[in-house]
């Protein structure tokens, strides 16, 4: 039993780096172990003995493109099972939250925390951030726990700068939509595309790179630069939410506030576009934009690959 848990914690962990690769997190360090500040507080449930160390699965450190001279810290937690979501899965993700939330605590006293702000220059502020992926090898039950456990009452006196959780619907979403753009632009330079905060407005800060920011982690929308190889430029937006006319208007809205420069052809993505069925809502939807040039070199298709769509 304790040789098939290993492997299959070793399966979710496999998973979750091949899907940082993707994101762009490729130079995360794996296995890292951080010292307790407080071990009798941070102690596994039922333990008697107080805690020495967290087990980190992956770390991963960047400049923020979202908010100017700052750096964000991410410890990532992997959390992998053979069997569907809990039907009552509220204490065992307040285990699983608590548990990365103590060693973010921890973190922020550590000496790798220190380390590493010391090799950035222009640092003004640091955020240490968790991102929790609870995935699991149920292809047919339900793929999403974020909304059942939204309501969660969790403890107070937690230590973090924010963790995002990433469940099957999550990362299933991502990784789908960049391997569309992979797959349909095979020869092409992919980036992910930075939003104007308000708080990166310089001339340092670059509107795209590789790097997926753990703000985007849990976004219901991901903006994609497409460069071609004939000097095209394709701006991708997919969308996890399902298609609707209203939903269709305020992206429409959103990629042409980016900026028509951005782009030579805007594709937007949703995971259940029919064509046949949904293609007079988009000429409708089109025909509210009185900018032509923008809609006539627009196009809506489904990120999901099949014959009949």
């Amino acid at each position: 039993m304790g040789e098939w848990s290993k492997k299959i914690g070793e399966h979710g962990e496999s998973i979750v780096e091949n899907f940082l690769k993707l994101i762009g997190w490729a130079d995360s360090q794996k296995g890292l172990d951080i010292l307790s500040i407080n071990p009798e507080k941070h102690k596994k449930k039922n333990a008697k003995s107080p805690r020495s160390t967290h087990g980190i699965d992956f770390y991963f450190n960047y400049r923020s493109p979202l908010i100017n001279n700052t750096l964000e810290n991410v410890l990532i937690s992997s959390k992998y099972s053979t069997k569907p979501y809990p039907s009552s899965p509220i204490k065992t993700f307040k285990e699983h939250f608590i548990d990365l939330a103590w060693a973010i605590e921890s973190f922020k006293k550590s000496s790798l925390r220190q380390e590493v702000n010391n090799s950035y220059k222009g640092i003004d502020d640091t955020f240490d951030r968790g991102v929790l992926f609870w995935i699991n090898h149920d292809l047919e039950g339900e793929d999403n726990i974020i909304n059942a456990v939204d309501n969660c009452v969790l403890p107070n006196d937690l230590v973090h700068d924010g963790i995002f959780v990433v469940d099957n619907k999550k990362m299933g979403f991502i990784y789908q939509s960049i391997k569309f753009a992979k797959n349909n632009f095979p020869s092409s330079d992919i980036d992910f595309v930075y939003f104007n905060t308000g708080l990166n407005h310089d001339a340092i800060t670059s509107q795209n790179s590789k790097i997926l920011p753990i703000q985007y982690i849990n976004s219901n929308i991901l903006p994609i630069k497409i460069r071609q190889p004939n000097q095209i430029t394709t701006f991708l937006i997919t969308v996890l939410d399902s298609f609707d006319k209203d939903v269709l208007l305020r992206v429409m809205g959103l990629a042409k506030s980016i900026g028509t420069e951005l782009q030579s052809e805007t594709l937007i993505c949703f995971n259940d576009y029919d064509k046949l069925v949904n293609g007079n809502d988009v000429q409708m939807t089109k025909s509210r934009f009185e900018d032509k040039d923008f809609t006539n070199n627009l196009t809506v298709a489904n990120y999901n690959i099949d014959f009949r769509l």
